[in-house]
């Protein structure tokens, strides 16, 4: 008996030793993690996570993981650094640098936010996460910038590199755009600042068409355009009644005079861009169709020459000359629509 007794005791130990040692080499796959958490199982990939991580402290998933289903943002951030001790340089460390990135920005430290965004662009220059990260980074740069002028440039660079590499419908072109035009709206550039929004309601989905309408009140506000205010207020509460930017010109809209402000009309002279010249009035006007179609606004002037009246096309008019090349240079050489700038009263 005492024979058969140790027997089955050593036989036990063998397959609980035999169980261990299979046990600690088997790797949880990447995949069964990543269905779970897909699934709406956080607690088990949660725990997945922490079992893959035991077995490879520096296993840069894992942290990345742990760091994304965390719900204390102190602990993600530890688990997103880890993920970045690794020597390794797989592809889920460019989420890592993105992600302390975003913690940083959500903080209020846009020094340490612009520090990894940018990490994430050089060490990943085609990765997944370029686009989010060229963005936000043109975003830190841009409310840096309130308090360092030096980083409105940058801002500028960043949505204007970020253009440059996306299609029309990219989600990411629009949202390139809007930063451009808060990049004008900062510099006092309010002229361009608004041809930019209008660009950017060309590709903008519908669910980005009122924060783009509330910073064209914004603008009309800043430039005490009263007609202005009263048409994006209007298209705010008319067609987005339910959305923040409406419940925003709600509480201001109760304000005294908040959208009756009399403002006196601009008599300076100024310059525009003229983009043509017709003999035929109906042409002219065919082409005022045509790019307004594109939201560019031309207007039809009549002057009269020694060969008879010929109708001109311009566009709005600018209050410098700068403004108004720099509105050609941005917008009607994409168009390719050429033009010349010329005073106007």
């Amino acid at each position: 008996m005492r024979l058969a007794a140790n027997f089955l005791l050593f036989f036990h130990t063998f397959l609980f030793f035999l169980g261990n040692l299979v046990w600690a080499d088997y790797v949880l796959p990447k995949e069964e993690i990543l269905s779970l958490a897909r699934q709406g199982k956080w607690d088990s990939a949660y725990a997945a996570s922490q079992f893959r991580l035991k077995q490879n402290p520096q296993d840069i998933f894992s942290n990345l993981m742990l760091g994304k289903l965390t719900l204390d943002g102190n602990k993600s951030i530890t688990y997103f650094l880890n993920s970045l001790d690794s020597p390794k340089n797989e592809e889920e460390k460019e989420e890592s640098y993105y992600r302390v990135g975003q913690f940083y920005y959500t903080k209020g430290n846009y020094s340490k936010a612009i520090s990894y965004f940018n990490k994430t662009l050089q060490s990943f220059p085609k990765g997944k996460w370029r686009k989010p990260a060229a963005y936000w980074l043109g975003v830190a740069y841009l409310i840096h910038g309130l308090t360092n002028k030096n980083y409105i440039d940058s801002a500028e660079v960043c949505f204007t590199q970020l253009l440059k590499s996306l299609t029309f419908k990219n989600y990411y072109y629009t949202m390139a755009l809007e930063g451009l035009a808060r990049v004008r709206i900062t510099r006092n550039e309010m002229e361009l600042a608004s041809e930019t929004i209008s660009m950017a309601m060309e590709s903008a989905p519908p669910e980005q068409h009122a924060h783009l309408h509330y910073l064209s009140y914004t603008i009309a506000q800043l430039t005490s355009d009263s007609t202005s205010v009263k048409y994006y207020a209007n298209q705010l509460l008319t067609h987005y009644p339910g959305s923040l930017e409406a419940q925003h010109i709600n509480v201001t809209s109760t304000r005294p005079n908040a959208l009756n402000k009399t403002i006196s009309q601009d008599n300076k002279p100024g310059f525009a861009l003229q983009v043509g010249a017709f003999s035929s009035k109906k042409n002219a006007e065919q082409l005022i169709k045509q790019w307004k179609s594109q939201n560019i606004n031309l207007f039809l002037v009549e002057k009269i020459t020694e060969k008879g009246v010929i109708f001109v096309l311009h566009t709005k008019k600018f209050h410098t000359r700068k403004n108004a090349e720099n509105f050609g240079n941005t917008f009607l050489k994409r168009k390719m629509i050429s033009y010349y700038v010329v005073e106007k009263n």
